[in-house]
């Protein structure tokens, strides 16, 4: 039978951490997505600071329609980068389809990634761990994940030409290998040439693979400070006026992505 066919478990069915997962989620339905993920970053104590290139930056992910690309090691770039965002309600993540079911709330701002078997079995970090000996995660074959994703992509094109901000990981879940998957190419061909919408890459330091205790026994003060920068906003239609496709798309954004990490202090 097809792992595909198995039915997930809901995060708030969890023992113990099902009580973190649904009070969580009742805050994102009652302050929205970033309060409740900075509500959650201070309630572990944690040192964090927020950097922008310039103000118009700073507006345009306040009000205008974005893609942002963020690199994602580790677990708690989500939480961070979230965080850091200036508050607003169109805001929605590219994850993988397990956050559906964090909550009825948080879900509403998940456009899910399905992973392939093949992804799913060698998924290294320690959340994609958990998942999978929780039963909360499993794989896809090679033509329903590709179907699936093709569809999510599309979704969120939608999505930046409605005016909303997209956030995409396009390490997914590869880790610190610097491994970019073609989605963001493919996401960005499928913008007209002409789009109002802005690119924008943000860079998270100080995560580490055991930031997850942060929350569990509030000691984030003893954690590296996390830092989230995030780069001039570029208008997408200069991006598309380079005529790539979208593999050579994905290659050009990674390394001028590269290149402007390396111009940053390290903490």
């Amino acid at each position: 039978m097809e792992l595909m066919q198995v039915k997930p478990r809901r995060f708030d069915q969890l023992f113990f951490f099902g009580y973190f997962f649904k009070k969580f989620d009742r805050r994102v339905g009652e302050l929205g997505l970033q309060p409740a993920m900075l509500e959650l970053i201070k309630k572990t104590r944690a040192k964090f600071k927020v950097g922008f290139a310039n103000v118009k930056t700073k507006r345009i992910l306040e009000k205008k329609p974005v893609l942002l690309v963020v690199n994602h090691p580790f677990e708690v770039e989500v939480v961070a980068l979230t965080a850091a965002l200036p508050p607003r309600k169109n805001t929605f993540l590219i994850m993988t389809r397990e956050f559906l079911s964090v909550g009825e709330n948080f879900s509403q701002h998940i456009i899910p990634v399905y992973l392939k078997k093949k992804v799913y079995q060698e998924t290294k970090k320690l959340l994609g761990r958990l998942l999978k000996v929780l039963k909360i995660s499993y794989g896809f074959s090679d033509r329903v994940a590709h179907k699936k994703n093709i569809a999510s992509i599309k979704l969120a094109a939608v999505k930046i030409k409605k005016g909303n901000l997209v956030v995409l990981f396009p390490e997914g879940l590869r880790g610190k290998k610097k491994v970019w998957y073609p989605g963001v190419g493919y996401l960005l061909n499928y913008l007209s040439k002409n789009s109002p919408a802005f690119y924008v890459k943000a860079y998270i330091q100080g995560s580490s693979p055991w930031c997850i205790l942060r929350r569990v026994i509030k000691v984030g003060w003893l954690f590296p400070k996390i830092q989230v920068t995030f780069a001039k906003a570029v208008p997408i239609r200069k991006i598309l006026a380079k005529k790539l496709d979208s593999k050579k798309l994905t290659a050009y954004l990674k390394k001028d992505y590269l290149q402007w990490q390396k111009t940053l202090t390290t903490i």
